[in-house]
């Protein structure tokens, strides 16, 4: 939770940065911080918090189980840092994410929903 509560307001002002930066790449942090404070209040930075947490217990469990259980079908140790224990770490990651992308994109809908139809 902790985790969430520091990266959901980060994550939304990195989506704004993206979208803005396409029309003026000289825009800073700081000025897309206060536009969206002035204009939508602290609320913004915190809009996708439910869905970001929801989504992230879920990949989670989902990464460390396939992780271990990658490792233990391919006889992976703990202390082996081979090509198979990194390969059985991406794979988890690339599985993990199947079931919670759909989650990742509304989170991204709601950070960026005020620039859909309007200028941030």
């Amino acid at each position: 939770m902790f985790h969430d509560l520091i990266m959901t307001p980060t994550e939304a002002l990195k989506q704004r940065m993206q979208l803005l930066r396409s029309s003026n790449a000289k825009i800073s942090i700081g000025e897309v911080f206060r536009t969206v404070y002035r204009q939508e209040g602290f609320a913004a930075f915190y809009r996708s918090f439910p869905v970001n947490y929801a989504m992230n217990i879920p990949f989670g469990s989902f990464i460390i189980v396939l992780n271990e259980k990658l490792k233990y079908y391919f006889g992976v140790k703990e202390d082996d840092q081979s090509l198979n224990y990194y390969l059985c770490g991406a794979a988890a990651g690339g599985i993990a994410s199947i079931p919670t992308t759909p989650l990742d994109v509304i989170k991204t809908k709601l950070n960026i929903q005020n620039c859909m139809n309007q200028k941030c």
